[in-house]
């Protein structure tokens, strides 16, 4: 019997009618006419079937929990990126209780725990001692858990050297980097658009700074805070109403907008900036 994943689908807002959602869901897959078969079983459940293969998944509303449970094949990666895309504007988000965390928004960044990986890089993976967790779809940019839980960016480059030439080794800092403490932290930094996918860029940083202003900043430009704060249960961040004059020394990231207003001091005008600060929980 194949090893089976289980993903939970919750809803971000207690209004949520699970019923109409996983009809939207039904009707998503029903439009890959020939790809893709969907057939209601017993007590609502959607059996998720492709032909010319053995695949099979299933959704159902788990109605003590108030969430929909899909349960597929363990090397079935297709169910659950099909799913993902189907929810995007369902306020539902889905959760790995295998990696006990949350699949990030971005469909082009593939959870592997469904997924096989290309033979050649498994043994690189296993030399540093990395579980590969995340890939970019059709790329080797791939995020990868150590030990003790850290996520890494790995070098992409790299990678694609070593897999082409066997038996060659590299230091472990210019294969990986850290870019999240866990896998928690890592999918609420990632839905902020807050993870590097350059190896090298921003090198050497401790703490990330985005400008999509243009503009070169400094702790003394003129600018306008707006505070968000982790909640780590559900890895994400939540807007506060926290008003801040300066920018806190124990920051996660910060963003700089690319609106940029104008403000009159000392009898000229300036620009000032919008930055979203990012702090721990």
């Amino acid at each position: 019997m194949a090893k089976l994943v289980t993903y939970r689908l919750i809803s971000t807002n207690s209004s949520v009618n699970l019923q109409k959602c996983l009809q939207k869901i039904n009707d998503y897959l029903l439009t890959f006419t020939g790809e893709v078969e969907v057939k209601k079983g017993k007590n609502q459940t959607l059996l998720i079937s492709y032909p010319e293969t053995k695949m099979m998944a299933a959704m159902k509303i788990n109605t003590r929990t108030k969430q929909i449970v899909l349960t597929c094949a363990a090397n079935d990666n297709l169910t659950v990126n099909l799913v993902k895309i189907a929810v995007k504007n369902l306020r539902l988000r889905i959760y790995n209780t295998k990696t006990r965390a949350f699949l990030v928004n971005d469909p082009n960044l593939l959870d592997l725990t469904a997924a096989r990986i290309d033979e050649k890089i498994v043994p690189i993976f296993k030399q540093y001692r990395l579980t590969p967790l995340f890939q970019y779809n059709n790329s080797l940019v791939f995020f990868a858990q150590d030990k003790r839980g850290q996520i890494h960016l790995v070098n992409r480059h790299l990678l694609e050297h070593l897999r082409d030439h066997p038996g060659q080794k590299a230091k472990k800092t210019e294969f990986s980097r850290v870019v999240a403490e866990n896998i928690g932290r890592f999918v609420a930094l990632m839905d902020r658009g807050l993870i590097p996918i350059n190896f090298y860029q921003p090198a050497g940083q401790k703490k990330l700074v985005i400008n999509q202003s243009g503009l070169p900043f400094s702790p003394k430009s003129a600018m306008r805070l707006i505070c968000f704060q982790l909640d780590e249960t559900n890895q994400s961040f939540n807007q506060t109403g926290q008003e801040l004059s300066k920018i806190p020394k124990n920051y996660l990231a910060i963003k700089i907008n690319p609106d940029v207003n104008y403000i009159y001091r000392n009898k000229r005008l300036i620009p000032e900036l919008k930055i979203s600060v990012y702090l721990d929980s």
